[in-house]
């Protein structure tokens, strides 16, 4: 880290830098993940940890190569921070079109985020005339860092969210190239569905639409 930072932006760090590589990616992905994971968590922090790299083609005087360092974080006024402005986290928001009202509401309070250029929300109502939605919808899902699963009768019954999007979704959350967020809209039948295993929102799972406010 170039300067100190927070127990919990450490942690968070910690978290996605160690399931990336535990999910098979390479050193510099994780790095990536673990600075997005910090972003994610709203902390400032997330241009502290700087990668450093031994140089490549470093040899010894005998000539034999050199086993590459393991790579660490650490002070190094050398080093070269993140960019001041990272490039903002891609959300994709995957919903029954029966609840877009919510999803309106979801996006609104996200606007703060979006503002500061910490996040970039996606849906599929921003595919454009002409476009070949179904492609678009594919690589906006491949893109994205963060997948939001908008969860109630409408969506588990939408072959196209459960089949297809939120299949592809926990592909990419076991290969580490993504996080997936289930949010409980309303009152549904969601125990051991697939991503039953992952915490989810509001707390305790309580549906949104059970809360005052």
């Amino acid at each position: 880290m170039n300067q100190a930072i927070t127990d919990r932006a450490a942690i968070e760090f910690a978290v996605g830098f160690y399931d990336a590589l535990g999910a098979g990616r390479e050193v510099e992905f994780a790095y990536k993940m673990g600075c997005a994971a910090i972003q994610m968590a709203g902390s400032s922090d997330h241009q502290m940890p700087v990668l450093l790299k031994q140089a490549s083609g470093a040899q010894s005087s005998t000539a034999a190569p050199v086993a590459a360092p393991s790579p660490v974080l650490a002070l190094n006024h050398e080093a070269s921070p993140l960019p001041s402005q990272p490039q903002p986290i891609a959300v994709f928001v995957s919903y029954s079109h029966y609840d877009e009202v919510l999803r309106e509401e979801l996006e609104s309070h996200l606007s703060n985020l979006r503002r500061q250029g910490k996040i970039a929300a996606w849906n599929d109502r921003a595919v454009e005339a002409g476009t070949e939605w179904d492609a678009e919808i594919k690589a906006q899902l491949e893109a994205a860092g963060v997948i939001l699963l908008l969860v109630s009768s409408r969506f588990m019954a939408s072959e196209y969210c459960y089949d297809i999007e939120m299949k592809r979704a926990l592909e990419r959350h076991e290969e580490g190239t993504a996080r997936v967020i289930p949010i409980i809209l309303k009152p549904v039948d969601w125990k051991d569905s697939p991503f039953s295993k992952l915490a989810t929102l509001p707390k305790d799972a309580k549906p949104i639409t059970k809360w005052d406010d």
